[in-house]
């Protein structure tokens, strides 16, 4: 039993989301952590919003964003334990490889992604 993160992107839907799963999580239980946070949601403009979610255990308990560079930046709410921060770093690092030379921005950054973009 080991837990690591994936990048979740239902088609149709322009949210994508890194999500911890385990090892032993069948396809059925990834898709349904994936879903929980997807199916009929949109990411919201209000201030209060994390904007891009990371979650941990289908809990919101931080953001990322992109920078101009690239680079993929996360920020947590709250304390997750390393081995959880070691996955969200991770998953951070791949969807980065994935994006490749691709950059997008937030048009109406939530005010933690703001920070980031800001550091």
């Amino acid at each position: 039993m080991a837990v690591f993160p994936i990048y979740g992107r239902f088609v149709g839907d322009f949210a994508a989301h890194l999500v911890s799963v385990d090892t032993e999580d069948t396809m059925d239980e990834v898709g349904a952590k994936i879903a929980a946070h997807v199916i009929g949601r949109r990411l919201p403009n209000e201030p209060s919003a994390t904007g891009y979610e990371v979650l941990v255990d289908g809990r919101v308990v931080g953001t990322w964003v992109q920078r101009p560079s690239g680079d993929i930046l996360t920020g947590l709410l709250e304390d997750v334990g390393s081995e959880h921060e070691a996955a969200v770093a991770g998953a951070a690092a791949h969807l980065q490889q994935l994006l490749g030379e691709t950059r997008f921005r937030t048009r109406f950054p939530a005010p933690m992604q703001a920070d980031l973009l800001r550091a």
